[in-house]
């Protein structure tokens, strides 16, 4: 079985190809890409003129460049994929519809194993026209991201001063953070105000194209983002506009799907 890896992180790396090797002793890597130009590169050098037989991709769905979709949209190769991802729960629930596999990290080797046992025994049901079909749901998710802030009505929150109820619009919100146990909001006046909804139920309502969950404590604004900056441990010490009351830092295994959620 010839595979092809794409993740962007040296550690990830190294750790999915031994778990692959591992979990199935045919496994025979072929390439290990890290960016989406190097990997429309290689594709386009060795899969496309049919250099090399691939039969399987294991894909991170946020490169450092990019979105992995991109190289699949750009060849529409019929050849199976497993992705791996920390955080869209969408396009997960789109490959699992259509039969194909993702990983979540930390991938777990009992994951894994069953992702490659799953292409065994489903490898001649992936036809070039299904796996061109997953392509196009890609490609229209990608869209719907990026139009769903002006399709839908704006999302309100409500908050309270004495007897009075005060609508806050999201447009209008830089970023929500939990103080003291509370969830407060964060307008572009520096003024902010406590809202009665947890920040798991926040998230639900906001269009992810243009707010993002950086940790436990913080969802913020793409216009709020005034600049990132490398932190100890391969993380990320994000920079607000206004301020935030405390360091924004995001983990090692969400800095790619900012970078890709930042890029728009």
């Amino acid at each position: 079985m010839n595979l092809v890896l794409l993740e962007d992180e040296d550690i990830a790396m190294r750790k999915l190809r031994t778990m692959i090797v591992e979990a199935d002793r045919t496994a025979s890597i072929c390439a290990e890409l890290s960016s989406v130009e190097e990997a429309m590169t290689w594709f386009r050098e060795n899969v496309v003129i049919g250099r090399t037989y691939i039969d399987l991709i294991v894909s991170d769905i946020q490169l450092s460049d990019g979105l992995s979709f991109e190289v699949f949209e750009a060849f529409s190769l019929a050849i199976p994929i497993i992705f791996t991802t920390a955080y869209n729960d969408y396009a997960i629930q789109a490959f699992k519809v259509h039969g194909l596999d993702y990983l979540l990290k930390p991938i777990r080797n009992d994951d894994l194993k069953r992702a490659l046992e799953k292409f065994h025994h489903n490898k001649l049901l992936y036809s070039g026209d299904a796996l061109r079909e997953v392509q196009r749901l890609l490609s229209a998710m990608q869209n719907e991201r990026s139009m769903r802030f002006e399709a839908a009505s704006t999302p309100t929150f409500l908050t309270s001063i004495g007897s009075r109820i005060i609508p806050l619009s999201a447009e209008k919100i830089a970023f929500f953070f939990v103080k003291n146990g509370l969830v407060r909001a964060m307008v572009e006046n520096r003024q902010d105000y406590a809202l009665d909804e947890t920040l798991e139920e926040i998230e639900a309502r906001l269009p992810p194209y243009l707010f993002f969950r950086a940790n436990r404590q913080y969802i913020i604004s793409r216009k709020a983002v005034a600049s990132a900056e490398a932190y100890y441990g391969n993380r990320l010490l994000v920079q607000l506009q206004p301020p935030a009351p405390e360091a924004v830092i995001l983990s090692r295994e969400k800095v790619s799907a900012f970078k890709a959620w930042l890029k728009g």
